[in-house]
């Protein structure tokens, strides 16, 4: 379903992906994992063509994809209803009837059914998620990519997402592919998991295979991220001048400075 080869990307002075190759079946469920500003969101977006490789390929071999973003992406001015009709009156052929039904369906389905005519900016960080994900599968995508999608959430709402995702993906049999930090909601959602590791050329990626065989890797960079310990080959020096290199090579790419 999706294959990637020998994928690369970089920006001026500061190299982000190097040479990361993977493939998902369908109906599988890839998580990637990798230290904050390493370039999981680089990837997504890159695996989307929303911006362009400098090397290598990246193969979906559909049309139909759906993308939940780390910031959501809902339109403010749009309630929670009105949110899912555009999306619907712009990729569907369905009546004003059969989208509400939908809409309600799915509304219902993320617990949302008595939120529907409140605004982005009066739901909470969890609802506002959940929104963003009804909208996403709302048109049914076959592949969908998902930016962080327990980012800023609590303990209990980030298991909840997880178990929402996981449950919506059963039903409509959908192949996952998702970028996070949070090792415990990677092993919840995945049923393979890959790590970016950073090297001076840019971010690696080493394929740990299943949570199971994760936790028994004997490669001691993929059990200092999942062990969180502070030394370790993954260890280094954080300068400011690393620092404005992350904040690039995770920029979001909807200000319109790089279209």
């Amino acid at each position: 379903m999706i294959h990637v080869t020998h994928l690369s990307k970089w920006f001026p002075n500061q190299p982000v992906l190097n040479r990361v190759s993977f493939s998902v079946d369908e109906g599988e469920s890839l998580v990637v994992l990798g230290q904050s500003g390493i370039g999981k969101s680089v990837l997504l977006k890159t695996l989307s063509r929303l911006i362009e490789p400098d090397e290598g390929f990246a193969e979906i071999r559909t049309r139909n994809i759906g993308i939940v973003f780390q910031k959501n992406a809902l339109f403010d001015s749009l309630s929670a209803y009105e949110n899912l009709d555009f999306v619907m009156r712009e990729r569907t052929r369905e009546t004003a009837p059969a989208r509400r039904n939908k809409i309600m369906n799915y509304l219902e389905w993320v617990g949302l059914a008595g939120s529907a005519h409140l605004m982005p900016n009066e739901l909470s960080g969890g609802m506002q998620k959940r929104l963003a994900i009804a909208r996403t599968l709302i048109v049914e995508p076959q592949v969908v990519l998902y930016d962080e999608p327990t980012a800023g959430l609590d303990p209990i709402t980030s298991r909840l997402i997880a178990e929402l995702i996981l449950r919506l993906k059963k039903e409509a049999g959908s192949t996952l592919v998702t970028v996070t930090s949070d090792v415990q909601r990677a092993f919840q959602l995945g049923t393979k998991v890959g790590i970016l590791v950073r090297t001076a050329l840019g971010a690696e990626l080493l394929m740990a295979g299943s949570p199971e065989e994760a936790r028994a890797s004997s490669d001691e960079r993929i059990q200092q991220f999942l062990k969180g310990a502070t030394r370790g080959p993954l260890t280094t020096k954080i300068t400011a001048s690393s620092e404005s290199r992350n904040n690039l090579a995770n920029k979001d790419f909807w200000d319109g400075d790089f279209f």
